[in-house]
């Protein structure tokens, strides 16, 4: 057995030729004073407890009567069982048997080729006889298993279990009745059934799937149906008819992230949390993407939400922390067609969340080197009714790839278009908007007929803060400033973008 830091445990080095080595000389700093065996109880509980070996921890009762059986006091002993064969694990766990087990942490190596259902519940069951109040269970991502369904025992001192590749799990008829912490990896597809309503005392769920595509028949089945959960993490849902269905009266957290390649992946989302108070969704669109007009595409929509508590009495500060961030980029294949519609996407967030309000908008639009328009990009995006009466503050990331595409400004360009977009009125389209930050200003014409737009039709308008690349010129400085005098009822910054956020993107 060993620490599975890889660490192990070194003895004294042997004596020189020639020379005594004394107690004294060891521990005690020249006396014959046992100093660490005088220290407190408590204190040596501590030292033992570190050792993270039960046999070793045993073996300290050499050392003087003052240690002996101490270490069956200590409260929480960890047993590490790592690259044991699966047949031999039975008995492994038998021999790690001891009073105060708190982390039982087994790993199973990926040497066999097929596993069944049956030896995976043999080893649990034997876990389960521990008693651990800990329990980490790891088998290597190699190994398959014939039977998918794996029975867990009730583990009833358990408050926290970790499982790394069991697909299909199914609860003893006891449920885990001290449960309170569930984590789940595996890149193969999950099955929960009603494994989480036997988990009475479920607090914290965190499900991590990995990337490796699965086919139909492993996909992930997320039905979460619990009365005690209070946070839910999902990282990396991807697969065919995807199922999102979550009940949790009690869930304030919920941390959700999906990966789509078409457009019918998704044909199910429902979400009860009447309490939650943080949120973090996103979805990516992987090898498709969603199309905003004719030339842009979106990458990926996230949303951030941190919403305050009923009864929290501290002062509001105008701040809400609430985001909708949108990767954007201009399409390379000629315009072909995509997958999604924008502003379908942004209806079915909504009405996923119909009691958020986002307040900030951040937008990170991938230019090419020789550019194109950006301002009826965003306008655009601020016409959607959601987006425009919830929009406080728009924060805009320029980012340049040092990659050549034909752009005609201002005559058949796509991102140019509508036409008469720095002249219309857009008093409606701007009318909640109160902060703008623009990163990665250049200087160019569009992007100071961006400014000049916001300015003019944005009547709310407080603050703007125009963060300049390194390769604005002075005279593009000149011209920001005078901008700025135009309009002193808005306060307004310029500042440099950092130089991470303005180089070209190879």
């Amino acid at each position: 057995m060993e620490l599975r830091s890889g660490r192990r445990l070194r003895s004294l080095p042997p004596p020189q030729a020639g020379r005594r080595t004394t107690r004294s000389q060891g521990f005690s700093g020249g006396d014959d004073e046992d100093r660490i065996g005088a220290l407190p109880d408590d204190l040596l509980l501590q030292v033992i407890e570190r050792v993270g070996c039960p046999r070793a921890a045993a073996r300290t009762g050499i050392l003087s009567s003052r240690w002996r059986g101490l270490w069956t006091r200590i409260p929480r002993v960890t047993v590490t069982l790592d690259d044991i064969e699966l047949s031999d694990l039975e008995a492994a766990l038998a021999r790690a048997a001891c009073a105060g087990l708190h982390l039982l942490d087994i790993f199973v190596p990926g040497r066999y080729v097929e596993v069944t259902s049956f030896q995976v519940e043999a080893v649990l069951a034997a876990a389960d006889r521990l008693s651990p109040v800990e329990l980490r269970f790891d088998t290597c991502p190699s190994i398959r298993y014939s039977s998918s369904g794996v029975c867990l025992p009730s583990f009833s001192r358990a408050t926290s279990i970790e499982m790394f590749g069991l697909r299909e799990l199914m609860p003893a008829a006891s449920g885990l009745p001290a449960l309170e912490r569930l984590s789940f990896y595996n890149e193969y597809g999950l099955r929960l059934g009603n494994l989480i309503q036997r988990c009475p005392c479920l607090r914290v769920l965190d499900l991590d799937l990995g990337l490796t595509p699965r086919p139909p028949m492993l996909d992930v089945d997320l039905r979460i149906h619990s009365t005690s959960l209070e946070e839910l993490r999902v990282k990396r849902y991807r697969g065919r008819d995807l199922v999102i269905d979550i009940m949790a009266p009690m869930l304030k957290k919920l941390d959700l992230t999906v990966l789509t390649s078409y457009a019918q992946d998704v044909i199910a989302i429902s979400i009860w949390a009447p309490v939650m108070e943080e949120i973090f969704w996103s979805c990516s669109y992987v090898n498709s993407s969603a199309r905003i007009g004719i030339l842009w595409r979106l990458g990926r929509l996230q949303l951030t939400a941190v919403q305050r508590r009923r009864n929290d009495t501290m002062p509001y500060n105008g701040e809400d922390n609430t985001c909708l961030y949108l990767p954007i980029f201009p399409d390379m294949t000629g315009m072909v067609p995509a997958e999604w519609d924008l502003v379908e996407e942004i209806r079915k967030i909504k009405n996923t969340f119909p009691a958020v309000e986002f307040t900030t908008l951040k937008l990170e639009v991938i230019l090419w080197k020789t550019g194109h328009v950006f301002g009826p990009l965003v306008l655009s995006l601020l016409e959607i009714s959601w987006i425009r009466r919830a929009t406080r503050r728009l924060e805009i990331n320029l980012k340049r790839r040092n990659i050549e595409q034909w752009c005609a400004r201002g005559t058949n360009c796509p991102c140019d278009q509508p036409g008469n977009w720095r002249t219309k009125s857009n008093s409606l389209t701007l009318i909640n908007l109160e902060e703008v930050e623009i990163e990665g200003f250049e200087g160019l014409d569009d992007e100071f007929d961006f400014l000049k737009v916001v300015f003019q039709f944005a009547l709310k308008l407080k603050k703007v803060n125009v963060k300049v690349s390194d390769k604005v010129t002075p005279s593009a400085l000149k011209k920001i400033d005078n901008m700025f005098k135009e309009y002193p009822r808005v306060e307004c910054c310029v500042t440099s973008a950092p130089v991470s956020a303005t180089r070209s993107v190879e």
